[in-house]
């Protein structure tokens, strides 16, 4: 995991027992992400979390560091204050089955849940 090797401190590395997480890419409202999937089943219902970093970013995230940050600026870009606001609990109480629920921020990551 070539990140992990750059970033990491020796200690922490020595410390972890790694295995990388099988990564899929998948469409948002924000672009191309790739990321972790985890689906929990419940009562005949499935939820399906995933959280990624947008493609844009995760393809350079073994680069420079200015790369990086240019990177997440040029994401950042997409995002203009919004005045128009939604209350979270409205919108989570209506989550039926084959709908999603994305969230983003200005860094590049991106969350999402779904109902199948």
């Amino acid at each position: 995991m070539p990140a992990l090797d750059r970033w990491a401190p020796a200690v922490m590395r020595r410390r972890l027992a790694r295995q990388p997480r099988q990564r899929l890419m998948f469409d948002t409202p924000y672009g191309p992400a790739r990321g972790t999937s985890v689906t929990v089943d419940r009562d005949g219902q499935r939820l399906r979390i995933r959280y990624a970093a947008a493609a844009t970013i995760d393809q350079i995230m073994t680069g420079p560091p200015e790369a990086i940050a240019d990177a997440q600026s040029a994401f950042a870009e997409q995002f203009a204050p919004s005045e128009d606001l939604q209350d979270d609990a409205s919108i989570t109480s209506g989550l039926q089955a084959g709908a999603s629920l994305y969230s983003a921020t200005s860094d590049g990551s991106i969350f999402s849940v779904s109902v199948d």
